[in-house]
């Protein structure tokens, strides 16, 4: 037991990849520190998300809003709580606490855990504070920080690209996905939508956050064109503030009968071991954990080769497809191709995915904050 005192700030508790990222460290470190402890602003869920996390895991909750008073805050807890280091995902959560830091007495350690592809966050987002301020402030302000761990190559050539961080304190850790035991209740019933067909369609599935980002609204428009000539089926899985466009766009194209879209579930797995072909369809990502449970069900995956994770996760096209942004006619033809006869063996696939492991990123994420805090293993 490392007398350690660990710390991960992370806003909002809910669904989501950084998320379960956190989750599954939490419970890790929960077993081998002397205190694991969660940060965090609100909930955006029913609690099921908070319940998931051993009794050993503390939760300590602030209230604040606006860029000062939060750095006020977290330097209270700083000082009051005196975690050994803390972990943070957020990009400008990482510059508040930073900051923090240097107003208060009690100094942790900072490890910054890159959430998403840098350049293209900076480019995508709808923020005006981000995409004015963020990358100047991180050129100042990141390189205090005591290391920093991206989520994929491409995103530490990216960081490295934009701040100057030294290379012995900048490393690729693939997130902590899968559990080592791999429990995915595949005996649960999968809700079907498409009970009632005749013919069962070729079923596709998405998932993940309702955003701009992952590229939802945007896939509606090929399917439009796939359903003309095919018989099949798309399955959207997830919830954030674009359900509401979504919608409206399955109504433009009268695919109401064709397309459904139900809340993230707990057994997401059973849906995915239902479908026949997962896409993914984002502008950019960190790493994307929702291919990693993908393979781990052994179905094939069509991704956009963007910045910066998928390509990795899939070696470069060996373990799915990847097609450039903004050439539909190539998904078009893969989706196709894949509906006539799957391109991958699906024990390979399953095989693939064992690389995400839990216990693998801990290990790696272990050493890190033990050179930080200057421990020996």
């Amino acid at each position: 037991m490392h007398p350690i005192k660990l710390t991960f700030l992370l806003p909002y508790l809910g669904i989501g990849g950084v998320e379960m990222h956190f989750l599954h460290l939490s419970n890790y470190f929960s077993k081998s520190y002397k205190e694991v402890e969660i940060l965090y602003q609100d909930e955006l869920d029913d609690g099921s998300y908070k319940r998931k996390f051993n009794n050993k895991v503390m939760f300590k909750k602030i209230n604040f809003k606006g860029f000062i008073k939060s750095i006020s805050m977290y330097s209270n807890y700083l000082n009051n709580s005196k975690p050994d280091l803390i972990v943070v995902a957020m990009y400008m959560e990482a510059l508040k606490i930073i900051l923090a830091r240097a107003i208060s007495s009690h100094k942790p350690k900072i490890v910054i855990n890159g959430s998403a592809h840098f350049s293209s966050l900076i480019k995508f987002s709808d923020s005006m504070i981000i995409k004015s301020f963020l990358r100047p402030m991180a050129k100042i302000f990141y390189p205090l920080a005591d290391f920093f761990i991206c989520q994929s190559d491409g995103m530490k050539n990216d960081i490295q690209s934009q701040i100057s961080m030294p290379p012995q304190r900048i490393k690729t850790i693939f997130n902590a996905v899968l559990e080592d035991q791999n429990n995915f209740q595949l005996n649960d019933i999968a809700f079907n939508p498409w009970d009632s067909s005749r013919k069962k369609p070729y079923q596709i599935i998405m998932a993940g956050r309702l955003v701009a980002q992952k590229g939802i609204a945007e896939f509606i428009d090929i399917f439009s064109i796939l359903k003309k000539d095919e018989n099949l089926r798309l399955l959207i899985m997830g919830e954030g503030n674009l359900k509401e466009q979504i919608e409206q766009k399955i109504e433009k194209y009268s695919l109401q009968n064709y397309i459904k879209m139900i809340p993230f579930q707990e057994n997401f797995h059973s849906y995915l071991k239902q479908s026949d072909l997962m896409i993914v369809n984002s502008n950019y990502e960190g790493l994307n954990n929702m291919i990693i449970h993908s393979l781990a069900c052994g179905i094939p995956i069509i991704s956009r080769d963007c910045p910066s994770g998928p390509s990795e996760i899939l070696q470069n096209g060996k373990f799915g497809h990847l097609v450039a942004l903004g050439d539909d006619k190539k998904m078009i033809e893969l989706i196709k191709q894949e509906m006539k006869k799957s391109s991958f063996n699906s024990q390979k696939l399953i095989e693939r995915s064992s690389a995400f492991s839990v216990s693998k990123a801990a290990s790696e994420y272990n050493k890190v904050f033990l050179k930080c805090l200057n421990v020996d293993n």
